[in-house]
């Protein structure tokens, strides 16, 4: 596939409910983010902190200390078949790392997943030196991480990396399904990730817990009968390939209702749901979210790059009746019929459009 821009999506717009409501979601979801940096900055870690007292989380005079108690969510899938954990190569056995920044790295509009500053430090168990080694999920949380800061106020992201068999390369993202993830508290449009104040002699403590990140398949299409059909037969700029948002929200049914809830949004790699080819075209796409429970979903393709909600030519599915996806939390994958039914502020037919967004 290739596709490489991203677009400006979330200014005010005909469809202002939607925009603010995928704003909101923005820094909600989980989708992708590279965690991954180098430790620096004069901070020192030390990620066996179960040692008797003394240890890693009493006070040292002129010493400024931190320890993070990680933990996962009680309501949480397990690796036997009805789980689904083989389809994602995940055991509950993987690696635990805790990030520590200086600088606030909630985002605000964006996933939250992938933070806007690097960590100035990664803390990890088991250790890199420990070739091999494996923190078991059931077995070894709640796990201790601790180190060493000089005085500040800092901020702190978990995550708990399973899935051994796919690449975390920066289009699939550092999180990947079968996962945990630490879900910030959401105010407004902002993600906001705990914050830990270190002072000399002193040691900060915080608690975190983790959740499951799951998979869900969209099997994406357009039916051949529907009035988009009938559209792009005419209008030769609606192309149906580019990159998708998947939204997921609660409480009202359409995603323009006030009182719909915004939980999560993901952004995949191009999709194309080859319009006009017969027979139609079913296009599995995998994405990742935390959310659970019965939720609607507005699946978004954007044809074309835009500056605002809805980007030109944005393919979505109803708006009014959405699709309903069940996300049980004993399973790591669902998967959910998104069929695309409408067309947002489209191009005129005799437009020539360029189109940036194209998939092979």
């Amino acid at each position: 596939m290739r596709l490489r821009a991203r677009s400006a999506l979330f200014a005010p717009a005909s469809l202002a409910r939607v925009a603010s409501l995928a704003s909101l979601a923005l820094g909600a979801g989980c989708s992708s983010g590279d965690f991954s940096a180098p430790a620096g900055s004069g901070v020192a870690a030390d990620a066996g902190a179960d040692a008797a007292p003394p240890g890693p989380c009493d006070p040292v005079d002129g010493v400024a200390k931190f320890c993070v108690n990680v933990s996962v969510i009680a309501s949480r899938p397990n690796y036997d078949a009805a789980s689904q954990a083989s389809q994602l190569g995940i055991d509950g056995a993987g690696v635990l790392y805790v990030y520590l920044y200086d600088k606030d790295p909630s985002p605000e509009t964006k996933d939250p997943a992938q933070p806007s500053v690097a960590p100035i430090s990664t803390l990890r168990f088991p250790d890199a030196s420990n070739i091999g080694a494996e923190l078991k999920l059931d077995a070894d949380l709640p796990k201790t991480m601790s180190g060493t800061a000089t005085p500040n106020p800092y901020w702190v992201i978990a995550t708990f990396q399973d899935n051994k068999t796919l690449s975390r390369t920066a289009e699939a993202g550092g999180i990947l399904a079968g996962d945990f993830v630490q879900v910030p508290t959401i105010n407004g449009k902002k993600a906001d990730y705990p914050k830990l104040v270190l002072e000399s002699g002193k040691v900060a403590k915080l608690d975190v817990v983790m959740r499951p990140y799951h998979r869900v398949v969209a099997n994406v299409h357009v039916k051949a009968a529907s009035d988009l059909s009938a559209k792009a037969a005419v209008n030769h700029t609606i192309h149906g390939d580019g990159p998708m948002l998947f939204l997921l929200y609660a409480n009202g049914v359409s995603i323009t209702d006030a009182s719909a809830q915004a939980l999560s949004l993901s952004q995949t790699g191009c999709v194309n749901v080859k319009l006009g080819s017969t027979p139609p075209t079913t296009v599995a796409v995998p994405f990742g979210t935390w959310a659970e429970g019965g939720l609607q979903l507005l699946g978004a393709l954007i044809d074309y790059p835009g500056s605002s909600f809805p980007t030109p030519g944005m393919l979505t599915s109803d708006l009014s009746t959405p699709p309903i996806v069940q996300i049980a939390p004993s399973t790591w994958s669902s998967a959910v019929d998104v069929p695309l039914t409408t067309v947002l502020n489209p191009y005129a037919a005799s437009a020539m459009p360029v189109d940036s967004y194209v998939c092979n």
